[in-house]
């Protein structure tokens, strides 16, 4: 029976001088080497990690930075809005309030003060006293009651319709005392117009803490 021939495959190579050029594909690696490629080979999958995360960390950024910005532009004027909104609330309610208050008290307080004024004015026969419409007749009823303990005799009262309640106004020869609710809202609104004037806080120090 006859063999069959195998032709041999050198898988080295050499050099004319006898060095290996090239080998056959090796199968095997040591440990050392096998330990070199895996610290290589995850020193370039954490590298490419980092670029990853830092990558999408860059993009987060630029979004939020995208979005904020036109946030910021607006803060200034929302709060300058917020400002005015509230200042005339509050004038609203200072106005009420201070309005309650008088309507309940200004006519009792306008006679105190007449009474006041008579006192220190006792020996001045021209008094006048201008009054609302509407308050003439608690006005008249203390006043009777002062002429029946012998005070103020020669004191008149006249209603006034430009007066509100709790309005008063007494003139005699040398001078005038009074209380205008007109002045009351002026003064008010002058004090929140003044404040109004403050410039409006920077608003983005609200995130910073």
């Amino acid at each position: 029976m006859t063999q069959q021939v195998r032709a041999f495959n050198f898988e080295i190579e050499f050099t004319p001088q006898g060095e290996i050029l090239r080998g056959p594909d090796r199968k095997y690696f040591s440990r050392d080497e096998t330990d070199e490629m895996a610290a290589k080979a995850r020193a370039e999958g954490e590298a490419k990690a980092r670029q990853t995360t830092e990558a999408k960390g860059f993009a987060s950024v630029d979004r939020i930075v995208a979005n904020l910005a036109p946030v910021a532009a607006q803060l200034s004027g929302i709060a300058e809005q917020l400002r005015a909104e509230a200042a005339e609330m509050a004038m609203i309610a200072a106005r009420k309030i201070a309005g309650t208050a008088l309507d309940k008290a200004g006519e009792e307080a306008a006679a105190l003060a007449i009474a006041d004024v008579v006192r220190q004015l006792k020996l001045n026969p021209v008094i006048t006293v201008f009054v609302a419409p509407e308050s003439i007749a608690e006005v008249e009823r203390r006043s009777e009651h002062l002429r029946r303990l012998g005070v103020g005799s020669s004191i008149s009262f006249v209603a006034n319709p430009n007066a509100k309640p709790g309005d008063w106004d007494v003139v005699w020869g040398e001078g005038s005392a009074g209380f205008s609710r007109d002045g009351v809202e002026a003064a008010i609104e002058a004090i929140i117009n003044a404040r109004l004037q403050d410039p409006v806080a920077p608003q983005l120090e609200l995130f910073s803490a």
